[in-house]
């Protein structure tokens, strides 16, 4: 009836119908949507409708038992993970002879299952390390410390200091992502910030461990000025240039270069952070602010995959935006901007 089309045509999940002779008959917009198909989906079995589709899209494998006439797709257009399930149609109230596929968008649930497996593994695998240092140099300090020099001493005794800041960083790290999950504004202490004093003293003159092996160049224009909180902004720009430089190969130039920019009918200030890395495409960029995302497959480069995430939270805190520019193979260009005053700036 008509009342069943109208709410089948604005249904959150997607309807491909077959009829009494088994062939698909019609499909409903949002099947259309999710699945991106045109009229080459019809007049097909529910067995030929689900070959086509995983012929188009790409099958995912599930960590459960994949349950009978239920699959999920990864569509390729669009990136959504879909689930679909082939049902007869007296369970939805209609004809029992007649078959429904249903596809419903589960990106979201998907992600989160993902993001919950990675966190696992790289929360152990990210403190496993420091804390195997912390235990071994301390042990044989403790059993052994007469037997080594006081240079082989302080040697130690730096690195357990050094791992040791390695992890207060990822536990203010996940700290941070539990405030911004439960919905609580990061804390922020604005007033005026010299940008270009700010990375003179505090940054280029004191390299983070990974950015030790490349060449840091920094240009900018006179009177850089903004409204901000001076910590956080240091720990945006180290963030972005230990990112520069992790991504790099050794002994390449990573630039820092600060301009004035007025952004719809705001003054600020521009800085971005460019490097000669592996670059990322379209579909990595638009994953680089995702809590654990890591453009590095590989495993080499370390971390958890939450620093941008906590950079965007930050800078949006302060009323600014963040960019990513990149190409593969080329490197990647961060952009960020700064409103010159906090007063009614709506990004």
């Amino acid at each position: 009836n008509q009342e069943l089309d109208t709410i089948l045509m604005i249904s959150p999940v997607g309807f491909l119908a077959f009829d009494s002779s088994g062939t698909s008959s019609f499909f409903t917009p949002c099947f259309q949507r999710l699945l991106e198909v045109d009229e080459t989906i019809l007049n097909n079995t529910p067995e030929q409708a689900m070959n086509k589709l995983a012929t188009m899209h790409k099958l995912l494998k599930s960590k459960h038992r994949q349950i009978e006439d239920e699959f999920i797709l990864e569509v390729t257009g669009n990136n959504k993970i879909v689930k679909l399930k082939t049902s007869k149609a007296h369970e939805f109230g209609l004809n029992p002879e007649h078959t429904l596929m249903a596809a419903i968008d589960i990106t979201h649930e998907y992600n989160l299952d993902r993001m919950k497996g990675y966190f696992m593994s790289a929360a152990s695998h990210e403190l496993r390390t420091p804390l195997s240092s912390v235990c071994g140099f301390s042990e044989l300090l403790l059993h052994g410390g007469d037997e080594f020099s006081k240079d082989e001493r302080l040697q130690m005794l730096k690195s357990i200091n050094d791992q040791a800041n390695s992890l207060a960083t990822i536990v203010a790290q996940l700290l941070d992502v539990s405030r911004i999950e439960s919905g609580k504004a990061l804390a922020m202490d604005l007033a005026e910030v010299n940008l270009s004093e700010l990375i003179s003293e505090n940054i280029l003159q004191h390299p983070n461990a990974s950015c030790r092996k490349h060449s840091i160049t920094f240009n900018s224009e006179p009177d850089c000025i903004i409204s901000g909180d001076r910590e956080q902004l240091i720990r945006i720009i180290n963030n972005l240039l230990s990112n520069a430089c992790k991504y790099s190969p050794d002994a390449s130039e990573v630039s820092i270069n600060i301009m004035h920019q007025k952004r719809h009918e705001y003054e600020g200030i521009c800085f971005e952070v460019v490097d000669q890395g592996i670059g990322m495409n379209k579909k990595e960029i638009n994953q680089a602010f995702e809590k654990f995302y890591r453009a590095d497959k590989t495993g080499r480069v370390k971390g958890m995959g939450l620093g941008l995430s906590i950079v965007k939270e930050l800078i949006e805190n302060m009323n600014g935006t963040i960019s990513i520019s990149s190409q593969v193979g080329h490197g990647s260009t961060v952009k960020v901007w700064l409103p010159k005053n906090q007063s009614g700036v709506v990004t």
